[in-house]
């Protein structure tokens, strides 16, 4: 596994109009929208500090082949998911993170990076040398 883990910052506001996610509502951005993977790794979503702190991580959803990705629970404060890509093989996957938002009436958003898993062919053929 990668020693230094991949970080991405989510930073999300509420808006008058005009959002992203939660019907107009919210505007959400990743730091990386679509993140490159080659190699087993730790990927780090962290959401922004700056601003109010009314906003958590709910939940992480993933369209992922079974055995792809090994979604830690979310930590208690909900500022940060962790996800442990096993980058088994090719894939394209969906990732959703479910972040709690302090309205009532549009109380979940659903922000939505890329990961994209192309395991580099020497590390495969090394991993299974090494067993």
């Amino acid at each position: 596994m990668n020693a230094d883990p991949t970080i991405i910052e989510l930073s999300i506001v509420e808006v008058e109009a005009g959002g992203n996610a939660g019907g107009g509502a919210y505007e959400y951005a990743f730091s990386q929208r679509v993140l490159l993977c080659t190699a087993k790794g730790e990927i780090q979503i962290r959401l922004n500090w700056m601003g109010p702190n009314q906003f958590k991580i709910y939940a992480v959803a993933t369209s992922a082949s079974q055995g792809q990705f090994e979604i830690r629970p979310i930590e208690q404060e909900g500022k940060q998911a962790v996800i442990i890509n096993h980058c088994t093989r090719p894939e394209l996957i969906n990732l959703a993170v479910v972040v709690q938002g302090p309205s009532k009436k549009n109380p979940l958003i659903v922000c939505d990076p890329q990961v994209i898993n192309i395991p580099d062919p020497d590390w495969q053929m090394l991993a299974v040398a090494n067993g």
